[in-house]
């Protein structure tokens, strides 16, 4: 299964599950003891929540990548996209949302972890999500925009990889580099790939296997 030299077998393990020769071993940006795939459940729709502390240009990265999403998940999983006029952030992960907000620099680590600028939080059952939050680093960057596309691409159930490990550009995926600006036509391979073999959150690297995705 390769497109132009590009095993895509290595691509999948690596964003759905971030293990494999093209995974970012130093930071998989998931959980990769557990072993199943991650995401939200076929029929799922999530409620996609800008929080006021998120600007015009953040808020536009945001519904440009939600119909990213829609074109990579069809009607396998379902998005909308709203607006939420509280300056604070949420204090609890609500069901069926991903809630998006910024925080000052400063305060991002007590969400994210030590060394983190950004990142996304969620609360799974089993490798299907529950809830999400994507935290934003402010103030914003020129390739914040990026930035975006990347942290919705985990509250979707990537995993981060490294395409220069086979020779690739590492903007080849969003999560490979967020200065490709927006999910890439790999990324929309790899769900095309997955969901149209049938295979749902929760579903185990066997069953990957079994369908051939990965090794």
């Amino acid at each position: 299964m390769t497109s132009s030299g590009l095993d895509m077998r290595a691509v999948v393990e690596a964003l759905f599950f971030g293990t494999g020769p093209m995974a970012r071993a130093d930071s998989p940006g998931c959980d990769t003891t557990l072993q199943r795939m991650r995401g939200w459940a076929r029929g799922s729709r999530v409620h996609v929540v800008a929080y006021a502390s998120v600007d015009v240009e953040r808020r536009e990265a945001i519904q440009r990548t939600l119909q990213q999403a829609t074109q990579a998940l069809g009607a396998v999983v379902t998005t909308d996209y709203q607006t939420r006029d509280d300056a604070d952030e949420p204090d609890a992960l609500h069901n069926g949302e991903v809630d998006v907000f910024a925080l000052e620099a400063a305060r991002v680590p007590a969400f994210c972890g030590s060394g983190s600028s950004n990142c996304q939080v969620v609360r799974y059952n089993s490798g299907a999500y529950v809830g999400s939050r994507v935290i934003l680093s402010a103030p914003f960057g020129a390739a914040s925009s990026g930035i975006v596309a990347h942290e919705l691409g985990h509250a979707f159930g990537l995993c981060h990889i490294d395409p220069a490990r086979a020779g690739f550009d590492s903007a080849l995926s969003i999560m490979g580099n967020s200065t490709a600006g927006r999910w890439t036509d790999v990324d929309f391979d790899a769900f095309r790939l997955v969901y149209g073999a049938g295979l749902s959150p929760a579903d185990s690297r066997q069953r990957f296997a079994s369908a051939g995705l990965i090794n």
